[in-house]
Formats: structure tokens, sequence, C-alpha cells
């Protein structure tokens, strides 16, 4: 439904799709603010989709029955959509924990791998 809302309706009226859901979803009571959040992000998510669908021509192009090219702009607008999400949701994570430090690399070393006693086919069976 919410992308329905994304390829048929305006920009500001698509982002409005998302808000009912996600609010009136059941939760307990201790995550209303994560609910709103939810709500926020979809939103936002939707509302850059549908812009995108609309900057492409899609919704001339799904009147006029011209499928390929109508097609490309929805799969613009479903690369929008997955991308603005991700890139909320990675920004909310990074913020959810400021305190825990960034996840050590391993040095980068010039010199090649220690040889192994087991070839690289060898390895241990799955469980």
């Amino acid at each position: 439904m919410l992308f329905a809302g994304v390829l048929l309706l305006p920009p500001a009226a698509a982002a409005l799709v998302a808000v009912p859901g996600a609010l009136g979803a059941q939760a307990p009571a201790s995550s209303r603010l994560r609910r709103v959040w939810n709500a926020a992000q979809l939103a936002v998510a939707a509302f850059a989709a549908a812009a995108v669908y609309r900057l492409l021509g899609g919704p001339q192009l799904l009147l006029g029955a011209e499928f390929p090219a109508a097609a490309l702009g929805a799969l613009a607008a479903v690369a929008v959509f997955c991308l603005v999400n991700a890139v909320l949701v990675g920004a909310m994570r990074r913020l959810d924990t400021p305190g825990r430090p960034p996840r050590p690399t391993a040095p980068r070393s010039s010199a090649p791998p220690a040889p192994s006693s087991c070839p690289p086919w060898c390895t241990a069976p799955a469980v």
C-alpha cells in the first residue's frame, strides 16, 4: 500500500500514507518514541521516492501505458526508498550507541599471509 501511494500520489500525500500504519501499530507504551521515529522514517523515504518518480515523469508514463519507461521510474523510486531508509536506519543505529567505539580493524600488512597447514579448500564441515 505504501508503494502504491508513492506511485499514485504527490510526494507530500505519499509521505502521509506511511503515518497511520506506523503510529497505529500495536506496541508497548515504552516504545512510543520508536513508533514516531518509524512513522517519520517511512514518511521521509516515501516522500523521496515519490519525488524521484515524479521527476522521472512517472505519472505521465503510467497513464500513457508506456511500460518499460514506467517500470524504470518505479525501479528508481524503489532504489531511492531503500537507500533513504537504509541511511536513516544506519544514522539512528549510530546515534543509539554513541559510547561504543568503532569496530577495530586489523592492520594491513604488505607481507604475504602465513602458510596454513590446511589447504584453502579444507574447511570444517558446517553444523
